[in-house]
């Protein structure tokens, strides 16, 4: 544990932060499915705004500013990660803060 001597507030050391995802292991069978949502929300967000230039630029061959504002609009729930978060966090569906956010989000999707 250190404190910062300036600011006199307690900081955590690396050690204490991990500790307790280390207890339970954040490859145990209960959390598979976060691991797997994680798994695919990477290959969306990096795989398909990296195909966006072959499908509308060259195949559907759209104007420049279609293909500017489909990017945007596939950057603008990224936007509102901050907002979303805090919803979730503060407004529980049936007593459950993630999952069935998490749910409606994949059906959306």
């Amino acid at each position: 544990v250190k404190v910062a001597p300036s600011i006199g507030f307690r900081m955590e050391t690396k050690r204490e932060v991990l500790a307790p995802l280390a207890a339970q292991g954040s490859l145990a069978t209960r959390n598979a499915g976060l691991m797997a949502q994680y798994f695919v929300v990477g290959i969306v967000s990096g795989g398909l705004p990296a195909t966006m230039y072959g499908v509308f630029g060259i195949y559907l061959n759209v104007p420049g500013y279609v293909y500017g504002a489909t990017g945007a609009l596939c950057r603008l729930p990224w936007s509102f990660k901050m907002f979303l978060g805090a919803l979730h966090d503060n407004v529980p569906v049936r007593g459950l803060r993630r999952s069935p956010y998490m749910a409606l989000g994949w059906s959306v999707c």
